[in-house]
């Protein structure tokens, strides 16, 4: 089995990329991104004989086409995506368009051409509208169209939904809530990192404004282990499935988390200057991932706790 993942480099893909070379070694694993891989990429994912890297614009047709045709692989994980910052410019509206959109319906249509099985698309818990829920948005909830990321996000969804209910290639899209796990960096396609990373490798004390905004939060490795379920699936009963804790983790509860394993973290005193600041915008909503499970029997399995314990144990051994 051969499973291509666009953006194997990133943040999201590379732990894919390593989860599912080392979950079946006789899996072939190809990390498509645009840069090569450096010496940290290549160090995460170092003993994996059956890793190889390929060179990929998702915008350049031509280029999908080759890459995807070449070897004829047999399933593709759709992780490449750009997050814009949060006042865009047109200029990065209409890439961030041109990458999450056009990139996809580049991988799409070179899906078909090549007879892939089944095209992953991940896509985000931020398409839906809401901040705050009493009870994890199903995937049913209201949209939020009003900003360049959601809105390029759920076209993604569009062109993967058409192509498969065409009958011309198998698609699914995984809306993923925030992910925390090792190797995530700041670069071209995502200038943030999120708040755990953010927390956990400032090794000393940190101001939250904010305390109060929350997020659903799930381990790469549980991304990499439904991923894996959805690869090897006859039939989903389903288009999009949300993947989440089910769970809204406040930024003040996650600095005690931080605490209770050793790394000082602190809700902002009285007329200290936050290091970091959160808004309103920044909170999500927790996902429900009853579908998921009812479809295939996937439940995540990394604690809260114990994912920011093992990426401490990450972060601190470099």
């Amino acid at each position: 089995m051969t499973v291509l993942v666009t953006g194997g480099l990133g943040f999201v893909g590379i732990n894919l990329v390593r989860y599912l070379a080392t979950s079946f070694p006789d899996r072939r694993v190809i990390a498509a991104d645009l840069n090569p891989p450096d010496n940290q990429a290549r160090n995460f994912l170092k003993c994996l004989d059956n890793v190889s890297f390929s060179l990929l614009d998702v915008t350049d047709r031509g280029q999908c086409r080759t890459v995807v045709l070449e070897g004829r692989r047999g399933d593709i994980v759709h992780a490449a995506a750009l997050t814009p910052p949060p006042l865009s410019s047109d200029w990065q509206r209409l890439r961030t368009f041109d990458v999450n959109a056009g990139g996809t319906l580049n991988i799409l249509e070179a899906a078909v051409e090549a007879s892939i099985g089944r095209v992953i698309l991940l896509s985000s818990s931020g398409v839906y509208a809401a901040k705050q829920s009493a009870n994890p948005l199903l995937e049913d909830a209201a949209l939020d169209l009003s900003n360049t990321y959601a809105a390029s996000k759920r076209s993604a969804e569009v062109a993967a939904e058409f192509y498969g209910r065409s009958g011309a290639v198998m698609t699914v899209a995984l809306r993923l809530a925030s992910v925390y796990g090792p190797m995530e960096r700041a670069g071209p396609t995502s200038q943030a990192i999120n708040l755990i990373s953010q927390l956990v490798a400032a090794r000393r004390p940190v101001a939250i404004s904010g305390a109060d905004i929350s997020r659903d939060w799930i381990h790469a490795d549980d991304v990499g282990a439904a991923v894996d379920i959805l690869l090897k699936a006859d039939q989903l009963q389903h288009m999009v499935y949300n993947l989440g804790s089910g769970i809204a983790t406040s930024a003040g509860l996650l600095a005690e988390l931080v605490n209770s394993q050793r790394l000082s973290a602190t809700t902002m005193p009285g007329g200290v200057t936050p290091e970091i600041s959160l808004q309103a915008d920044d909170g999500r909503a927790a996902i429900c991932f009853a579908r998921l499970e009812a479809d295939t029997g996937f439940r995540p399995r990394v604690d809260l706790a114990e994912g920011i314990a093992s990426l401490i144990t990450e972060i601190e051994s470099r």
